[in-house]
């Protein structure tokens, strides 16, 4: 920067990363609102300043901040979906939802804007309107051949469990996640075993039961 003299580069970009990784959230707020006035175009900047917004509770200044950025900007998926969770985090859930919907009825389906939907719907404890939600994407990954995210059937199946499925549809899912998300196999084994103990099964229940307080102690 020394270098560069008064010029505003990517370097100040880079380097406001570098201070959010250190914990210096003042010094990259700093070079970032310089950056953004200068490159009003990078996508890494708004995401990293809305997280810093976010993070003082300067909701106002997230949303000035993204109001006024580019028209080229203002429909793309990630702008959207900044604008959301400012809203929500703001307090407005309401409006998140409204604003959500309405991006999907002008612009299409989108999986991103529904799973933040389906998160927005679980944190007020609408969780129906979640479950229906993380089906939606589901049933649109299957149609379209897509693998669907990890994340998605993790919540989906939480929420059935909660509801008190103990289908042999739920059980498929916990396996599929026990191979693709093996970090947390030792809930995954201990909602099997609590579903099979339910189901009638107890031999099938002890057994994923060692298995889920194997994985907890790790």
């Amino acid at each position: 920067m020394v270098e560069q003299g008064e010029r505003i580069t990517y370097v100040h970009l880079e380097l406001a990363t570098v201070y959010l990784n250190l914990g210096d959230v003042h010094g990259a707020r700093d070079l970032l609102e310089v950056f953004i006035k200068a490159y009003p175009e990078s996508l890494r900047a708004y995401e990293a300043l809305c997280e810093i917004y976010w993070e003082s509770e300067a909701y106002n200044l997230a949303d000035t901040l993204l109001q006024a950025c580019p028209d080229t900007l203002k429909t793309t998926m990630p702008i959207l979906l900044l604008m959301g969770e400012t809203l929500f985090r703001s307090g407005k859930q309401a409006e998140a939802i409204s604003f959500y919907h309405k991006s999907i009825e002008y612009l299409g389906w989108d999986e991103q804007i529904a799973v933040a939907l389906a998160g927005i719907y679980e944190a007020i404890d609408r969780k129906k309107e979640a479950l229906a939600t993380y089906q939606e994407v589901m049933d649109g990954c299957k149609s379209c051949h897509k693998k669907v995210n990890p994340f998605v059937r993790q919540r989906y199946a939480e929420l059935k469990y909660e509801a008190g499925d103990i289908s042999s549809g739920l059980l498929d899912t916990y396996f599929s996640l026990c191979r693709e998300n093996p970090e947390n196999q030792g809930i995954y084994f201990g909602r099997i075993s609590d579903i099979y103990k339910r189901q009638g099964y107890p031999t099938e229940a002890q057994r994923y039961l060692e298995m889920a307080r194997q994985k907890t102690l790790g």
